[in-house]
């Protein structure tokens, strides 16, 4: 969710399907619709009386006087990602691309491109001072008359989440691999420092220069006093903390993905209060045409038949189910955010077992019933042998946090980091290698020598056996989360607007095609080039036959 607090008795959060939630000071509202479908990318609420917000369309709405107006295309074509607005008469916005918008109280500006690399964050403290940064590491400011300033690499450990500015003379920056930075002005930025050892921060909010709130991935919250950041608290078990807005010192609020909301008065968090329920499609895998397994976020799996997709099921009491890989219909091996591994034989699931003590399993892969491969966010893979079970966790990856892996065999395994890196596998020893500069989304390996990557700038890259393509951009601008590959001349990427595309060998990728109007598609599976199954953030799934994709289809029953 986006959120924007104006004061501790006035917050505004928007949902991935459309719907607003205001705060009071003492009670969340429900969900009421502002534009059905709408995946929201931000909002800036400087007063109780007007917010702005954007989505992944390139749409830009204001809250003014109690009533929102109509999508206007701000950015037409382009992926909103953050806003900021000191006053009623001042917003800046940028996107995916590069580029950078303002409002002046009455209208939007034409985008300007002013960065090559995706604008993650902005923020405005006043009309004359805004600080964005990107997914390189870089930040730039704007100086009213003045213009943009020309990126600076600020950051050269990994992207950068989420920026706040409380003046021209102070601001802090965080990272996905844990780390922060303060601006002061002329003296610019300092150099990143390790404030959580969990990594992926994803938002941080400064009322001033001696207080800062901060949140990641994990469900975990830290404080900055002035000088130094607190060690991160884990305040919400449900782990992806999305957003957080401080008015002042004595009060912050934040979100998280599944709709639940925490409040900090002064001292400590209160516990999460869900306030928003919809289900949201975490992954999706089919070993055939006639079998796959989705999973959602609330630890629900679906199961579809060749006709029809079964009854959500609860398979997983503790939620955050974020993989599931099905080398056959015979044999499933889901992972969740907690550390929880699930497995299904057949006809029924195992209950949920702990594998990872630190949680953050993020992804898994298994080629037979006797092997897979998990990996989590802390570097650490875990190999599956049937029936020896799990081994030990093996840290491989020393450079960023994994988001994915694949493996072809059991002597061939890719997985993919915040830092660019992949890590291979070959059945006996583990090598890294820096393959490109953004972060790698995603990796799809049919055999030991081919695998396809994609990262969040819209670039794919092959392996074919001895060593990585370049980066090729195929997706302009937008953010590829999911691909999947069968056999060397077929593969699907989808990505966070809702288009899919697809590699056809020595033809290259198609251009990308609008096949969810939802957007945010986090997975994609196909067993052949006759047949794949995308499900979306709003418990859609769709289909691909071999020419064309299915309309959306709602199968998951909590989802809007």
């Amino acid at each position: 969710m986006a959120l924007s607090c104006s004061s501790p008795t006035s917050c505004v959060a928007l949902d991935n399907v459309g719907n607003m939630l205001n705060y009071n000071g003492t009670s969340w509202s429900g969900p009421t619709r502002v534009v059905a479908g709408t995946y929201f990318t931000g909002v800036s609420c400087p007063t109780s009386s007007f917010c702005a917000a954007v989505d992944g369309t390139g749409s830009a709405l204001l809250r003014e006087g109690g009533a929102w107006s109509k999508p206007a295309k701000a950015d037409p074509g382009g992926y909103l990602t953050s806003v900021s607005c000191p006053a009623s008469s001042f917003c800046a916005a940028v996107d995916s691309a590069g580029n950078a918008l303002l409002y002046d109280g009455t209208t939007w500006s034409a985008r300007v491109k002013v960065d090559a690399n995706g604008l993650r964050s902005v923020s405005c403290p006043s009309s004359t001072f805004c600080v964005a940064v990107d997914s390189s590491g870089n930040a730039l400011t704007y100086g009213g008359s003045a213009g943009w300033s020309k990126p600076s690499r600020v950051d050269t450990t990994s992207a950068l989440d989420s920026v706040s500015c409380s003046s021209a003379t102070f601001c802090a920056a965080v990272d996905t691999a844990g780390n922060e930075l303060t601006y002061a002005g002329p003296a610019g930025w300092s150099r990143p420092s390790m404030a959580d050892v969990y990594g992926d921060v994803t938002s941080v909010s400064c009322p001033n220069s001696a207080f800062c709130a901060a949140v990641d991935a994990y469900g975990n919250a830290f404080t900055y006093a002035g000088t130094a950041w607190s060690k991160p608290v884990k305040i919400d078990t449900y782990y992806v903390i999305e957003a957080v807005s401080c008015p002042n010192p004595s009060f912050c609020a934040a979100a998280d993905f599944r709709g639940k909301v925490l409040t900090h008065e002064g001292t400590t968090w209160s516990a999460p209060s869900q306030v928003d329920s919809h289900n949201y499609f975490a992954s999706v895998s089919c070993p055939s045409p006639s079998f796959c397994v989705a999973v959602d976020n609330p630890g629900n799996a679906l199961i579809y038949n060749g006709a029809h997709w079964s009854a959500p099921e609860n398979i997983d009491p503790m939620g955050t189910l974020l993989w599931v890989s099905c080398p056959s219909p015979a044999f499933c091996m889901a992972v969740d955010g907690y550390g929880g591994v699930l497995t299904y034989n057949r006809s029924k699931w195992s209950a949920r077992a702990q594998l990872d003590p630190k949680g953050g399993l993020v992804s898994v892969s298994c080629t037979s019933s006797s092997f897979c491969l998990a990996v989590d966010t802390y570097g650490n893979a875990f190999p599956y042998s049937g029936a020896s079970g799990w081994s030990k966790p093996l840290n491989v990856d020393s450079h960023g946090a994994f988001y994915s892996v694949s493996c072809a065999s059991p002597k061939l395994c890719v997985g993919v980091d915040s830092a660019n890196y992949a890590i291979t596998y070959n059945g006996t020893t583990w090598s890294a290698a820096r393959i490109d500069t953004s972060e790698l989304r995603a990796v799809s390996c049919p055999s030991p020598t081919f695998c396809m990557v994609v990262d969040v700038h819209g670039n794919a890259l092959a392996y074919k056996g001895s060593k990585w393509s370049r980066p090729a951009t195929v997706d302009a601008s937008n953010e590829m989360v999911s691909v999947s590959c069968r056999g060397t001349n077929f593969c699907v990427a989808v990505d966070l607007r809702g288009d899919a595309l697809s590699y056809g060998g020595s033809q290259g990728w198609s251009k990308p095609a609008k096949i969810d109007s939802y957007y945010d598609m986090p997975s994609v599976s196909c067993p052949g080039s006759t047949f794949c199954v995308a499900v979306d953030s709003v418990g859609n799934e769709l289909t691909y036959n071999g020419h064309a994709w299915s309309a959306p289809t709602n199968i998951d029953a909590g989802s809007v």
